[in-house]
């Protein structure tokens, strides 16, 4: 079950990935016993997650506040309530407020970054926190799913104490407003191992990465 913006044209693109393509999948992902969704959309992958790992701790993170609410009504009508939490705020590298610039073509196409056809829509005022003020309860994070059209490296950024917790991480980069060599640098630097580097479309590339023992 869906509630979905009908405004959406980018829509089926992102059913696809997350439910086709699967490039969001990992192994061992039905074990997995919490997983975060940095910038859900409307929580396709989020849902997805609910279903592959039956027993998992979900928390979706969007900042748009009209996505939010799709998010939301999309894990109540899927009953998955108990075990999926939601927040309202964007993710960077620091505790601050940021503006969020809004795509016509997509909703989620909002970043704090301004590229491409982002502001088109306008903006508006979003709380920023860091991961490492998010990452404070669990003692493993299975997995983390980062796709924030273009401010990749702040998410990074803001996992600086809390990184060792975390098993894998998945990050979509948009390699045309982002250095895919620093965010390499990072991943090797904290201790991660890139285990699936695929390229989604001309400007825009997936890499997977774990830390050794996971």
């Amino acid at each position: 079950m869906l509630f979905y913006p009908l405004d959406d044209f980018k829509l089926l693109s992102i059913i696809s990935e997350i439910y086709h393509k699967r490039i969001y999948d990992v192994e061992q992902m039905k074990g997995f016993r919490c997983i975060y969704d940095i910038d859900p959309h409307i929580g396709l992958f989020t849902l997805r997650a609910s279903k592959k790992a039956l027993n998992s701790k979900i928390i979706a993170i969007e900042p748009n506040p009209i996505n939010f609410k799709f998010l939301v009504a999309n894990i109540d009508i899927n009953g998955i309530e108990d075990r999926v939490s939601a927040l309202n705020v964007a993710i960077g590298k620091r505790k601050e407020k940021a503006i969020l610039f809004l795509s016509k073509i997509s909703r989620g196409d909002g970043s704090v970054k301004r590229w491409h056809n982002s502001g088109d829509a306008g903006s508006l005022i979003v709380d920023v926190m860091p991961l490492d003020n998010v990452l404070l309860e669990e003692r493993v994070y299975d997995l983390i799913k980062i796709d924030v059209e273009g401010a990749e490296s702040e998410v990074l950024k803001g996992l600086e104490n809390q990184y060792k917790k975390v098993n894998r991480l998945i990050v979509e980069i948009h390699t045309t407003i982002v250095n895919v060599t620093e965010i390499r640098e990072w991943l090797r630097y904290h201790g991660f191992v890139i285990t699936r580097k695929q390229k989604l479309y001309t400007d825009c590339l997936l890499l997977e990465a774990r830390r050794p023992c996971a």
